[in-house]
């Protein structure tokens, strides 16, 4: 079995989109929030699937069961599909072209929402991703900007995403963010975030923080509502 080298992608020179790896991802206006955007408050944590660890082979697969579906990811980014009722099949392929080291699946509405990052061992970006349950057709895509994928947060119809260097919130019905915030490592230094929490009308983006650590994480605190930072809290010295 051939084996794949596994690199950290602490590599602060590539945090922005792969453009000449990945091509037609939309960069879409900003959405305007309305009362039905948020349908609940309940919180909703995307299934991870798929997380880089010490190597990654070639024949490196995962799977999961959601709903009527069983969904195989593989390396390439290519997913098989069955439907667990009809037994029908298909197969279907992210838009990357690279290695997918880390993935997160979720059933919403009738689509299929897959975020996930992706890397050439030098550079990496990640992605979010619609599909149609029914014809497994790609309905929207759109950038996360940096690698070092932070686990999303739903919440109704709204999901809120980070990676190194970005923060943002996005409409699931179609792609749009209706904030973002692309350039935050020089302001803040963070090798990602490990966390994203929803207090009220804040929302915390909370740094990535080692079991080892007694001081609190870092974070960054943003006006849901209007998409202002209002804090960047960083670990004192």
């Amino acid at each position: 079995m051939k084996q794949i080298p596994y690199i950290f992608l602490i590599l602060f020179g590539c945090s922005g989109p792969d453009n000449n790896s990945q091509t037609g991802f939309e960069n879409n206006p900003l959405e305007t929030e309305t009362d039905e955007t948020r349908t609940n408050t309940n919180i909703i944590r995307p299934v991870r699937v798929k997380a880089m660890t010490q190597s990654i082979t070639e024949e490196d697969t995962v799977e999961v069961t959601m709903k009527d579906r069983h969904y195989i990811l593989y390396p390439d980014g290519k997913i098989a599909v069955q439907n667990t009722t009809t037994k029908l099949s298909d197969t279907f392929h992210l838009k990357t072209d690279l290695i997918v080291d880390e993935a997160h699946f979720l059933d919403y509405k009738n689509d299929l929402i897959v975020y996930y990052s992706a890397t050439d061992y030098d550079c990496g970006s990640s992605y979010i991703e619609a599909y149609d349950r029914a014809t497994n057709k790609l309905k929207w895509s759109n950038s996360i900007y940096g690698f070092n994928l932070t686990d999303p947060v739903v919440t109704g119809s709204i999901t809120y995403v980070a990676s190194i260097g970005f923060i943002g919130k996005l409409n699931l019905d179609n792609g749009r963010y209706f904030w973002k915030h692309d350039d935050l490592y020089n302001q803040t230094k963070f090798d990602g975030f490990g966390s994203i929490e929803i207090t009220g009308n804040k929302v915390s983006f909370i740094q990535s923080h080692w079991v080892k650590d007694t001081k609190p994480p870092g974070r960054i605190i943003v006006n849901d509502k209007t998409g202002e930072i209002e804090k960047i809290i960083k670990i004192a010295p």
